[in-house]
């Protein structure tokens, strides 16, 4: 008999998406798949979506099991939830507002079944709006090799596109970390790998990750936030422990990296010079890598300064950032003038 996979999907407000991604998951070419739906409290119509949907594909309905919270525990908690119950020989969790390539199953199950691997990961499609664009994942022979490559973000922190043995998250009691809604996957997928002893990546994208959806955590809101993360400062610390704990011989510019991304938002975002001086003052440590990172020249130029506590340059940039913004507001008000 062909393994037994379990695909996790929480639901919280995805009624744009939902279908979708049901659809996408109902028609795999692979056919012993159990499906969980976790229900985190969504006030949409996500529900009503999916439902109908359901109804469509007789042939799975038996194989699907819809799961509710009775209070919205956020995404970590929803995907813990579909582990409790999950029998499959491996999982994959899935967000709910992507969707994935037809056979993308099929193309993991056999060589984690032929190799058995603890993990098996693919490529990835970006989605903005019409636009696609590959992520391309990157094969690594070493542990460290595999964080060097997250901490740079050069390999997708993910879930998603790994399909991972199930008595990996049991024989290790991995779970997502409670609450901590940023990063929790990327803290997740570390500890899985350190206990991988075989993974296997296939270079072929057949995940679309959906990347312009504004009101995700980790889509366009946050990117414009100008408020520090908790969660994402957690998780990193989290990680931060594990590999201490362990003793993986990590460079400290390479995790630097990891820190400058959980507090990135704040620098970019920066409305005032008490905001910088926040963003000095979390992962201090790891400022000093600033110039070795993978931000442009001029926010170089503005940490350099925050630096240096030398702050004309930095208020000059807020200041026609500020310019720029009420510019581009007063266009608008002339174009909708000119258009009623």
């Amino acid at each position: 008999m062909s393994v037994l996979i379990t695909i996790i999907v929480p639901i919280y407000n995805v009624g744009e998406y939902i279908e979708k991604c049901a659809r996408s998951l109902f028609e795999q070419t692979y056919q012993n798949i159990e499906y969980i739906f976790v229900n985190d409290c969504t006030t949409d119509n996500s529900l009503e979506i999916l439902t109908a949907v359901i109804a469509e594909y007789p042939l799975r309905k038996p194989f699907i099991h819809l799961l509710h919270h009775t209070e919205n525990k956020g995404l970590p908690s929803a995907r813990n939830t579909g582990l409790m119950v999950a029998s499959g020989d491996y999982v994959l969790h899935f967000d709910s507002d992507d969707w994935a390539a037809l056979d993308m199953i099929e193309r993991m199950v056999l060589p984690a079944v032929k190799r058995n691997a603890d993990i098996v990961f693919c490529d990835i499609y970006n989605v903005w709006g019409d636009q696609l664009s590959v992520y391309p994942q990157i094969k690594r022979d070493t542990y460290v090799e595999y964080l060097v490559d997250l901490f740079w973000g050069r390999s997708q922190g993910s879930v998603c596109n790994k399909l991972v043995k199930r008595a990996l998250f049991e024989a290790h009691a991995i779970r997502f970390p409670e609450g901590l809604s940023m990063l929790e996957d990327l803290r997740t997928v570390v500890q899985l790998f350190y206990y991988a002893v075989r993974i296997v990546h296939i270079p072929q994208p057949l995940y679309f990750y959906v990347t312009s959806r504004t009101n995700s955590i980790s889509g366009a809101n946050f990117k414009k936030s100008r408020q520090v993360s908790s969660d994402r400062i957690a998780n990193v610390k989290g990680i931060q422990a594990f590999l201490k704990s362990k003793k993986v011989p990590v460079l400290s510019r390479d995790l630097a990296m990891l820190k400058l991304e959980a507090k990135r938002n704040l620098l970019i975002n920066a409305d005032g010079i008490d905001t910088l001086v926040q963003w000095r003052g979390i992962f201090p440590e790891a400022n000093k890598y600033i110039a070795v990172s993978l931000l442009p020249w001029h926010y170089k130029l503005i940490v350099h300064c925050v630096l240096k506590r030398s702050w004309l340059i930095p208020q000059c940039w807020i200041w026609m950032k500020k310019m720029k913004a009420q510019l581009g507001q007063a266009i608008i008000r002339s174009v909708k003038r000119l258009c009623s």
